[in-house]
């Protein structure tokens, strides 16, 4: 027999897909064979979320044979909505031993409707539900009556409930709001952080918003992710004290005087890594502050704008983006459900029959989780090859390993910035500081003395990064 589970919230911009992925993911490793259903999708385009979550390996299903209704379909006949729906639902299900179902996102009509409607579904579908509510802008007793709110009316449709989820919840309140919906419902609770990079808009998005067009910088870096904006119209101390990572900077485009040491902060290795720079005013770039960057590597994005400061600081702040506009994203939305979610409580509540084998991507997370419960420190000496700063931006993403990379810092920075690579919280040590070697060539030596090492010959050592790294673990 196949379970369904229904992903559902009472309102908009709640994430609810962050909790339909974290789901797919646990079923996929779990049982054989897992589909994905979208009941109501907006009339007239393609639905990004539902055309992520079929591409997720191992879920082999059409896009179309994966769609219930169009809002359209919805408001023409509503009782005829309902039983496409239904026979849609019907013809899938048996190829499955588990289906996630993914409800509406309130685009389209009021919400006490939307929510009765979902309710409708759900309990039609005969699908276990996981509600989830929005912790944005909330307290805690706020996100408790409004999952109370919703449960009521899913339970008013005879619907099974069997989890809780409250996300964008501020990571400070997170342990008091799952204990705030342990006390409310005996079901599994859970609670997700806020995380500005799962909304975070795209420097294109950004460029786009306000009419700009790139004149310095490289091109393919457009589609990195903004997490922050800054408006810099002070002296170049104060715009230096509050760059932070991975910020669009907007500056008057006749204050060229502080975009060369913008540049130079960038690329420093001691500031945080700027997304890119927009200039406001349609004032060109003077020729000889272009001419200062003609012999640097400048891969940080520049964009003019004819718009003035204030119009383009509104427009670049209220530029949001979705979580499914990157790999990046994705696998950031992954870790943040394996970290926070019991998912056998829930799976455990389906009722779904364990599979058989252990299939790749089964055996893959589970090495994931083994190395997140045991986190370790890695050194990665060959800091110089791409495929090491590529594999470290990764590891970062799946939280599974505090990482040291050997080499030099203004290098590395420079080279992950320019490959797009987020390399934030990686602690970058330089083989080169006259203090670690000494150290490690003191302690060498003396591990080594049974071999007649001496000190100059343990500092000769320290010059091969291999031995550098072993030290580094070592002590």
């Amino acid at each position: 027999m196949t379970r369904s589970i229904y992903v559902a919230a009472p309102e908009g911009q709640t994430g609810k897909s962050v909790i339909a992925l974290g789901l797919l993911d646990t079923l996929l490793r779990g049982v054989e064979s897992v589909g994905v259903f979208r009941p109501l999708v907006a009339s007239g385009r393609h639905d990004d979320i539902l055309e992520m979550l079929l591409s997720q390996p191992g879920v082999n299903l059409g896009y179309d044979e994966a769609i219930g209704i169009t809002y359209d379909e919805m408001r023409a006949d509503p009782e005829s909505a309902l039983q496409t729906i239904v026979d849609k639902f019907g013809r899938i299900s048996p190829r499955f031993d588990a289906i996630v179902v993914l409800g509406s996102d309130y685009a389209d009509v009021t919400s006490p409707t939307e929510l009765a409607f979902n309710a409708e579904i759900a309990a039609n579908l005969n699908s276990s539900l996981v509600l989830v509510v929005s912790g944005f802008e909330r307290g805690v007793n706020d996100i408790r009556s409004a999952a109370e709110s919703a449960l009521g009316e899913f339970t008013a449709h005879h619907v099974q409930t069997i989890g809780v989820i409250a996300n964008r919840v501020e990571p400070a309140i997170l342990d008091q709001t799952e204990e705030a919906l342990r006390e409310l419902t005996h079901l599994a609770v859970g609670a997700l952080p806020a995380d500005p990079l799962l909304i975070a808009p795209t420097l294109r998005a950004q460029f786009e918003s306000v009419g700009a067009t790139q004149v310095l910088g490289n091109p393919d870096l457009l589609d990195r992710e903004s997490q922050d904006a800054l408006v810099a119209a002070m002296t170049l101390p104060n715009v230096l004290s509050r760059l932070v990572t991975e910020a669009t900077v907007i500056m008057p485009g006749d204050r060229s005087d502080l975009l060369p040491g913008l540049i130079l902060a960038h690329h420093s290795g001691s500031f945080p890594q700027l997304t890119g720079v927009i200039l406001t005013g349609g004032y060109p770039i003077p020729e000889n502050v272009v001419k200062l960057f003609d012999g640097m590597h400048l891969d940080l994005p520049i964009g003019m704008t004819d718009q003035g400061t204030y119009t383009t600081a509104h427009d670049v702040f209220n530029t949001h983006g979705h979580f499914t506009s990157s790999p990046r994203k994705v696998e950031t939305a992954r870790r943040i459900f394996a970290e926070r979610i019991d998912s056998s409580e829930l799976i455990k509540a389906l009722e779904v029959p364990p599979a058989s084998v252990v299939t790749p991507l089964m055996f893959g997370y589970q090495l994931n989780e083994l190395a997140r419960r045991d986190r370790r420190r890695i050194v990665m000496p060959e800091s110089s090859d791409d495929r090491i700063l590529e594999s470290a931006a990764i590891l970062l993403q799946r939280g599974v390993a505090d990482l040291i990379l050997l080499g030099d810092p203004v290098e590395i920075k420079t080279r992950a910035s320019a490959m797009g690579w987020v390399l934030d919280g990686v602690e970058i040590v330089n083989p080169t500081d006259p203090d670690l070697v000494d150290r490690f060539a003191q302690e060498y030596a003396r591990v080594r003395a049974h071999k007649g090492v001496t000190v100059e010959q343990a500092r000769e050592k320290m010059k091969d990064l291999s031995y550098f790294g072993t030290m580094m673990v070592h002590l």
